[in-house]
């Protein structure tokens, strides 16, 4: 997300995203996940998150919650899935994407 506004303000993301001190990571994904958050870039840090996390969190809870109550609903309450969408990770977002053939691009049972 950092990245995003770094390359909206014409700014070498991999370069802005280092000098963040309360991240120490860089920029881990590649180019064109920095292209996913240009339209979100406009808006203040903050937001951005918040909807960032609660739309990744939701539909996991939502993929999660189609099939009933089950065993795997625990995970939305697991300190991994808490720390992920704290952090603003694609976690959640990937994990509701391989737990839903629905969701999964290129998958072949899902046609």
């Amino acid at each position: 997300m950092w990245g995003a506004q770094a390359w909206v303000h014409g700014d070498n993301p991999y370069e802005a995203v280092a000098r963040i001190r309360t991240w120490s990571g860089g920029l881990l994904y590649p180019f064109p996940a920095v292209l996913l958050f240009v339209p979100l870039s406009y808006l203040p840090s903050l937001l951005m998150n918040v909807l960032w996390a609660t739309f990744s969190a939701g539909l996991l809870a939502w993929v999660v919650a189609a099939r009933g109550v089950s065993p795997r609903v625990v995970m939305l309450l697991s300190p991994p899935l808490i720390l992920a969408t704290h952090a603003s990770q694609w976690t959640p977002l990937l994990t509701a994407a391989s737990t839903s053939s629905s969701l999964m691009v290129g998958n072949p049972s899902s046609r």
